[in-house]
């Protein structure tokens, strides 16, 4: 009986330990509302591990993280910081902002 709750422990352990999260979302261009292309998605704290947009403006990356913040960036476009937790929505919404300026 000691051997079947020590399995189900260490079981139980290496599951909450190891367990991925996958992050899904779509960029758009604040103005238009459309889809941004190669936007580059990464990690703040190792911004190695990463991704980029479709040509919907769609991603998805896997950390084995729960919470995390994300940076956005993207030629043109101020860069943006998005920080998902387990009380937010994995599936979201992230809006940049053309960074246009005047040369003089």
């Amino acid at each position: 009986m000691k051997y079947i709750i020590a399995s189900v422990l260490v079981l139980c352990t290496s599951t909450i330990l190891f367990s991925q999260h996958t992050h899904t979302g779509i960029v758009l261009d604040e103005e238009t509302l459309q889809p941004l292309t190669g936007v580059n998605v990464s990690l703040l704290e190792n911004q190695q591990i990463g991704t980029n947009t479709d040509d919907k403006g769609l991603f998805s990356i896997t950390i084995a993280s729960e919470e995390a913040d994300f940076v956005f960036t993207y030629l043109g476009y101020e860069s943006d910081t998005l920080r998902l937790s387990p009380n937010t929505s994995y599936s979201d919404t992230i809006f940049l902002k053309s960074d246009v300026f005047q040369l003089p």
